[in-house]
């Protein structure tokens, strides 16, 4: 007999020896409260036929049946606690399989991506799913549930690396933030006099993105990443507009810096051997980077700004049509 069985038939003997003991439930209730017909009855003729009332047996209430016809604490007691474990381990045994599934699905595009940080990512997933499968042997269901939900959400970030942009939360964010940058410059500009109908255009962007965030946090990353990009093209027209106002140097070196970290973020996203259309747009970016540091040399701080705008759409383009499955 198992342990659980043995606690549980215990158990049943304790209640049964309890129950045994107690008095009848009716018999209690009998004598603590008499029925009240003994107190009030009369003499009734014995040509009706009937018995005297001190001989008529009372019937005990409703209340007292009731508890008198009460099922014994014994076929209430739940099953052992056994049956639960089970359900648990096939719960999560289905958990576990929903996960190698998916990982194997995942595991050759990411391989001959050679993205070495979806790779990395992926392997933290085969590592998590590992430790799951030791955790459910040893019955540790919650543990081993944690952890393969750890690895599927790993193995989705680096299948998401791997394909459009547009479908990598990750990336998607990236490209969010630099767009508020990319505000924040223009609303720079602004300040140095700019009249009402260009302020109302920053704020329509403005608005534009705030709802571009909201999307991307509903996960609809695809929309967000197609809305945003919509408003970093309105700040470049905007720009373009202001030709009369001066542009900070603090505005254009801010603006450089972006632009260089872009760049950078871009070789990563696209690894060591990207597409020949992405390695154009990556070359021509670099160039724009280049000339916008001469420009902020020269002291050209608007040509500087605008052109590093530019680097940035161009590396956002090379990586749309760097990565497998993109277009």
């Amino acid at each position: 007999m198992k342990p659980d069985s043995v606690v549980t038939a215990a158990a049943i003997r304790d209640t049964a020896e309890v129950t045994s003991k107690e008095p009848a439930p009716a018999e209690h209730i009998e004598k603590e409260s008499p029925p009240p017909a003994e107190k009030t009855a009369t003499p009734v003729p014995k040509a009706a036929g009937l018995s005297t009332p001190s001989k008529v047996k009372a019937r005990p209430p409703a209340r007292t049946r009731a508890l008198a016809r009460t099922p014994s604490t014994r076929k209430v007691i739940r099953p052992p606690v056994v049956h639960e474990a089970f359900t648990e381990a096939d719960r999560v045994s289905a958990e576990l399989e929903r996960t190698e599934r998916f990982v194997g699905r995942a595991q050759k595009p990411i391989l001959l991506s050679k993205n070495t940080r979806a790779i990395k990512l992926f392997t933290s997933a085969l590592d998590f799913q590992s430790d799951s499968r030791e955790a459910c042997k040893v019955r540790q269901y919650a543990r081993a549930e944690r952890l393969t939900l750890a690895a599927r959400d790993f193995a989705d970030r680096a299948s998401r690396m791997v394909g459009p942009p547009r479908e990598d939360p990750d990336y998607v964010e990236h490209v969010l933030r630099r767009t508020d940058d990319a505000l924040d410059r223009a609303k720079d500009v602004l300040r140095n006099g700019a009249g009402r109908y260009a302020w109302s255009q920053h704020e329509d962007l403005k608005q534009e993105q705030k709802d571009a965030w909201k999307v991307f946090k509903s996960g609809d990353v695809g929309s967000a990443y197609k809305q945003t990009l919509g408003v970093r093209e309105g700040v470049l027209v905007l720009l373009r507009q202001l030709q009369d106002l001066p542009v900070p140097r603090e505005t254009a070196e801010k603006a450089i810096g972006g632009a260089q970290a872009a760049l950078e973020q871009a070789n990563k996203e696209l690894g060591p051997r990207p597409t020949p259309e992405a390695v154009r747009l990556v070359k021509l970016a670099g160039d724009y980077l280049n000339k916008a540091r001469q420009s902020y040399s020269r002291g050209s701080y608007r040509s500087a700004l605008l052109q590093a705008k530019v680097v940035e759409r161009h590396v956002e383009h090379a990586v749309d049509v760097g990565r497998p499955g993109s277009g």
